[in-house]
Parts: structure tokens; C-alpha cells; sequence
């Protein structure tokens, strides 16, 4: 019997989450086992606190329903075409997939999909040999007919097929590949390398949300540069973001020194000097609204930071007002990209927020306010006040109520002279 690692702990623990359902199939004369990254991360002894558990069984989708009957909280069955059916129990949950193997058409970005009654054609459609290994349920056996294990701890990425047939199944593999590379320092077989430059146009077929999500657990890897070396190496890269084909490793250095999804997105937007091309590359990749100005919103504040002409309380009011909750973010890029202006503007940050609430930019008298001291009622001249108390804000910091009602009377006094 061949165990995932040499400490059982967690597997055991795995089995104590999954016997449930896996004494419900025995029972039922099926044989189920675990698949997916859970294996490959107790193989690699990678531990996560709630990993994803993934099932494939030779039951088909209406025996899966059948043997879950009474025994989950939750069913549901969208996926039943695709062999997938979903479950929870308590607050787990699992899916429980019928062997299959899959294929995309050529212009299609839907599988055809096919059960089989073998674990071993199930595994043989999986992306990569580290993804496609099972272990049976309860015993423990590793199911490996491509060597995924050997491939892990030789640090070697490679396809179950051959790599022309594996990553035209689903062209998004050739960009999970940059995935695997960063993540787990594997190095891709020339074969791969040579099938992605082939058939790179393929990821035309591949929804722009899917690439976006993988683009996203690329940049969540630790050290995410040798994923996108590959990427642009292989020129993948030009197929979503093709501004980024021609740059060298620094940005993508720059991604690896920040942490954080945000700070990573908008560094990897950042060598763009197109900023309008910038924001159209985020939108094709149907990042949200949201995800777009905020993408938008640090690289802007990126630039108003490289183009500082002076680190003082009023300019840095200024652009406390302007950023908002982007300047943190891209504080922290200019930090490592070794700009001296961040040093400096955190300094006067912290000094100003001794005295006073950088949230609260605002005027020190509201409207109303304004209309009582000048004795005028509501127009344009209520904002061009407010916009004169604004400036005497930012400018001078508080100055006190009765001081803002002094400076405001002076101004209105002087304002047309």
C-alpha cells in the first residue's frame, strides 16, 4: 500500500472528513477515491486548512444522487451533466465526480464529455501528471499510472498524454502551466514549452473569466516570475495581455515584491504607459467594475507619487484626498520599486496623524454655516466658499471654527479685488 507521505496525520484526517460518503459507496458496490490538488499537496507535504475535496467514482451521476440520498444537508445537481454532483455535510463540501475523460472541440469552450467505469481514463484527461494521481478511499492506495509522484519530487511538469492532445483539451492548461512553475518550482517539459508556442491561439476558445481567475491564482502564487517568464517565453502572454510580451523580469519582480491580490493586480498593469489601454485589457478580462477602478485607482496614485515635486503637509493632504484608500496600495508599490518619495510621504503620514483625522479632508464649516457668516443664501457662491475652506484645509491643516469664520469673511471681503 502506497500512502501520500510519511506523515499520515493529515490524511487520516482527510479520511475522518470523507468516510461518510465513502462507506456510502463501498456499501453501495462502488469504489471512490480522492483526486485533485488535495492529493498532490499531501504528496508534496503541503498543509491547508480547509483543502478543497475532491471525489471521482465509477458511479454514474444518478447512482451518485442515489447513494447521497438522506445522508447530506445540502444536494445539488447542476453539474450532473458534467458528471459533477455537489453535496455539504455540516459545513464541508464535496464533489463527487463519475470518471470521465473530456475533450474541446475546436472552436467550442464546452466539453464533450464521456464516463467511464475506470479510474484510470479519468486520470489520463487531467491536466498534469502531479494532478493525476488518485488515492483510493479508505485504504490509502495511490493510484499513479503517469508517475505524478516521481514528476513532484523531480520538480518536473509534464502531461499525462502527449502535450499537443492534453493541453488542446483545455487550452487554459497552458496557462495553468505558469501556475504550476511558480507554485511548486517544477520545470516544464520542452514538449510542453513547444506545444504551448503551437497552439497559444487556442485560448481564444477559453472564456475571458476563466483566464482572468487563473491570472488571478498565478498572482497569489509566492514568487509568481517564473510563471510569467514562461508565459512570455512561450508568448501566452501576448494572447491577453500583450503589452506585457515585451517587458523584461522587473515587473514581474514588482509583482513578486508585493503582497496582496489588489497590489498584485495593479502591478501588473503598471509597465502599461497606455494607462486608457491598461484599464481596456482589465475590462476584457472581465474583472468587475469595482475591480477596475480600483486596478485604475493605485496605478493613477502610482504615478502622482513618481510625479511628487514636493513631500509637505499640504501635498500630501492632497493626495491623502485624491487617493483614498489606493494610496496604502500604492504606497507599497513605489516602496518596492525603491522610490525615495514613499519613505517620505509615510513620514509626514504619521507626523500628520498625530493631530488630525487624514480620513476627515473636509472643510471646517459645512453650508449652512457658510450661508450664516456670509449672510447669502444657497448658489454658486456657497461652493466657491467651501472650495476656498477646503484649500485653507488642506493648505494650513485645522485651524479652529472661529479662525475658518475669520479667514472666510477676509476672503469674501477680498474675493474681487
Amino acid at each position: 500500500m502506497d500512502r501520500p507521505s510519511d506523515d499520515h496525520r493529515a490524511f487520516d484526517h482527510v479520511v475522518d472528513e470523507v468516510r461518510p460518503l465513502s462507506d456510502a459507496f463501498l456499501a453501495a458496490g462502488f469504489r471512490v477515491y480522492l483526486v485533485g490538488g488535495i492529493v498532490r499537496d499531501l504528496i508534496a507535504g503541503r498543509q491547508r486548512s480547509a483543502p478543497d475535496i475532491d471525489l471521482t467514482t465509477d458511479a454514474t451521476p444518478e447512482e451518485i444522487e442515489r447513494v447521497l440520498g438522506g445522508r447530506t444537508d445540502a444536494l445539488w445537481k447542476q453539474g450532473a451533466r458534467f458528471g459533477t454532483i455537489g453535496c455539504r455535510i455540516g459545513e464541508r463540501v464535496f464533489e463527487i465526480t463519475t470518471h470521465r475523460s473530456e475533450a474541446y472541440l475546436n472552436e467550442s469552450r464546452k466539453p464533450i464529455v464521456t464516463f467511464s467505469r475506470r479510474v484510470e481514463d479519468d486520470l489520463s484527461r487531467r491536466d498534469f501528471t502531479v494532478n493525476a494521481m488518485a488515492m483510493s478511499l479508505p485504504d490509502g492506495e495511490l493510484i499513479d499510472p503517469f508517475d505524478g509522484r516521481r514528476d513532484l519530487d523531480e520538480r518536473i511538469l509534464r502531461t499525462p498524454l502527449e502535450p499537443a492532445v492534453s493541453l488542446s483539451d483545455d487550452p487554459l492548461r497552458m496557462l495553468r502551466a505558469a501556475r504550476f512553475v511558480a507554485g511548486y518550482s517544477l520545470v516544464p517539459d520542452a514538449e510542453i514549452e513547444t506545444a504551448i508556442g503551437v497552439l497559444r491561439d487556442r485560448l481564444a476558445i477559453v472564456s475571458r473569466e476563466r483566464i482572468r481567475d487563473e491570472l488571478d491564482k498565478l498572482l497569489l502564487v509566492d514568487d509568481p516570475v517564473p510563471g510569467f517568464v514562461l508565459l512570455r517565453r512561450t508568448e501566452l502572454l501576448g494572447e491577453f495581455i500583450p503589452e506585457l510580451s515585451v517587458v523584461g523580469d522587473a515587473p514581474f519582480e514588482l509583482v513578486r515584491d508585493v503582497d496582496g491580490l489588489d497590489r498584485r493586480r495593479a502591478a501588473l498593469f503598471l509597465p502599461i504607459a497606455d494607462r486608457s489601454a491598461a484599464i481596456a485589457r482589465a475590462r476584457a478580462l472581465k474583472y468587475s467594475a469595482h475591480e477596475i477602478h480600483d486596478i485604475g485607482a493605485v496605478v493613477k496614485t502610482v504615478d502622482a507619487l513618481r510625479e511628487l515635486d514636493r513631500v509637505d503637509p499640504p501635498a500630501v493632504r492632497r493626495l491623502v484626498l485624491a487617493a483614498g484608500p489606493a494610496l496604502d496600495h500604492a504606497l507599497a508599490l513605489v516602496a518596492a520599486m525603491h522610490e525615495p518619495r514613499a519613505s517620505g510621504v509615510r513620514s509626514v503620514l504619521d507626523q500628520l496623524g498625530k493631530s488630525e483625522d487624514l480620513d476627515a479632508l473636509e472643510p471646517e464649516l459645512d453650508g449652512d454655516e457658510v450661508q450664516r457668516v456670509l449672510g447669502i443664501g444657497e448658489g454658486r457662491a456657497v461652493g466657491d466658499a467651501l472650495a476656498f475652506l477646503l484649500d485653507l484645509r488642506l493648505d494650513e491643516g485645522i485651524v479652529g471654527a472661529d479662525e475658518a469664520r475669520r479667514r472666510l469673511r477676509d476672503w469674501w471681503t477680498n474675493r474681487d479685488q
